[in-house]
């Protein structure tokens, strides 16, 4: 199972995260059609796992939540209920960091947590 498969499963399984954002849970990036609330994941890097015989067949991956909103207050709120998941963390998942953003053209206000998927 990937990292991204893995991670879709325990955000689509929090009840307090469905309640606010539903089935808008994305891999890659929020649907245009999608109305805000809503979360998008995408790998930022793999970490290769190297051992004597090579490399692992999976490895970590780094991955960055973006818990999207029309305002910093709902991005903050659904950032916070995504941040409790991680506390304490699911198994082989450990959150790295937080950070925000905000895309002035299209007006979305987003808290973007990274967290590290082992195999």
């Amino acid at each position: 199972m990937s990292a991204e498969v893995k991670l879709h499963e325990i955000l689509s399984a929090n009840a307090p995260v469905v309640a606010i954002v539903g089935d808008k849970i994305f891999h890659k990036y929020v649907k245009p059609e999608a109305d805000l609330p809503a979360i998008a994941y995408i790998r930022n890097s793999t970490s290769y796992n190297a051992t004597i015989h090579g490399f692992d067949i999976e490895d970590t991956a780094t991955i960055d939540i973006y818990c999207a909103g029309t305002s910093d207050e709902e991005a903050e709120n659904l950032g916070n209920l995504v941040d409790a998941i991680f506390v304490p963390p699911p198994r082989n998942m450990t959150k790295v960091n937080r950070s925000t953003m905000y895309d002035e053209e299209k007006q979305i206000h987003a808290v973007i947590i990274t967290v590290n998927v082992d195999p």
